[in-house]
């Protein structure tokens, strides 16, 4: 009966948290990247390591049995021992080293000596008082960072019944904690799931040869590419995907937070067929362009 409770609990956690691996599954050891990388529990760089702290106090990630490069440490987003998540702190701030994360959900969340002052800070603030705060959360949704202020506490409790409400003496981080706890059970229907991810792969009219292309992803026929034409799509996991045209492939750094716009033309250099991955900015501006002909 016990077995049958847990795998219960276990479905029932996948339906609530909308298929969100990094909230329903044991974290997996290695380096995270990205926040997708995170977000999708995988880890694209696997290797055995300790945490040692230096003279700062700050809790660096030490390889045992590898050579690694340190700015792959350096400069990733976070890292799992197999049991607990660290993220960098340099996401949110100039101070070295990683910090656990205290708990997954909509909004996943963690504590840290941060000096308000500090102009460096990479945080999204709603108020700034000027003094040290501790409680940060990460929207599990968008990946931003935030401080968990006054004002966000507020925002937070808009809408709760009064015995859901923050109650708590001064700033004790272990209140406040424990109001997110609570917080994350209520909001679970707000995780959003990971089939949303988007992407727009279209072509330009450019002085190059007319003729249709033929795109597949992982595999898969997503249609013919002419000139100034466009195909969309969604995909449940950016970090798998594959796209090719004939025999040539590519992989992209997809983001789950925001459209992926890749453009399809033929190389200057070598005057073969590519694929390239491009800004927000110009993707938007292209893409948006040639849907509003074909429409």
């Amino acid at each position: 009966m016990k077995y049958y409770a847990i795998l219960i609990s276990i479905l029932i956690s996948n339906l609530l948290f909308g298929q969100v691996p990094i909230i329903n599954e044991i974290p997996k050891k290695g380096i995270y990247s990205s926040f997708e990388e995170f977000k999708y529990n995988s880890p694209s760089l696997v290797f055995d390591f300790k945490f040692e702290r230096n003279d700062k106090n700050e809790m660096l990630v030490i390889p045992t049995d590898t050579i690694i490069d340190d700015f792959k440490i350096i400069s990733s987003w976070g890292i799992s021992d197999g049991y607990n998540i660290y993220i960098n702190r340099r996401n949110y701030s100039d101070h070295g080293g990683f910090t656990q994360l205290d708990g997954l959900g909509l909004l996943c969340y963690f504590s840290d000596t941060i000096n308000m002052y500090n102009e460096s800070l990479k945080l999204n603030l709603q108020d700034n008082y000027g003094k040290v705060r501790e409680a940060i959360v990460i929207n599990i949704n968008s990946g931003k960072i935030f401080v968990l202020s006054n004002a966000m506490v507020h925002d937070l409790q808009k809408g709760l019944e009064e015995n859901h409400k923050l109650t708590r003496n001064g700033d004790r981080v272990d209140d406040i904690l424990t109001f997110i706890e609570n917080y994350n059970r209520l909001k679970i229907d707000e995780v959003i799931p990971m089939d949303s991810i988007d992407i727009v792969i279209y072509r330009r009219a450019k002085k190059e040869k007319d003729e249709a292309v033929t795109v597949k992803v992982n595999g898969i026929n997503r249609g013919e590419l002419n000139t100034e034409d466009a195909i969309t799509l969604k995909l449940n996991n950016p970090l798998n995907a594959q796209f090719c045209i004939n025999d040539k492939c590519w992989d992209f750094d997809l983001k789950s937070t925001t459209t992926n716009f890749i453009e399809c033309s033929y190389s200057s250099k070598t005057g073969e067929i590519e694929l390239t991955q491009v800004s927000q900015k110009e993707g938007k501006f292209y893409s948006n362009r040639i849907i509003a002909k074909e429409n």
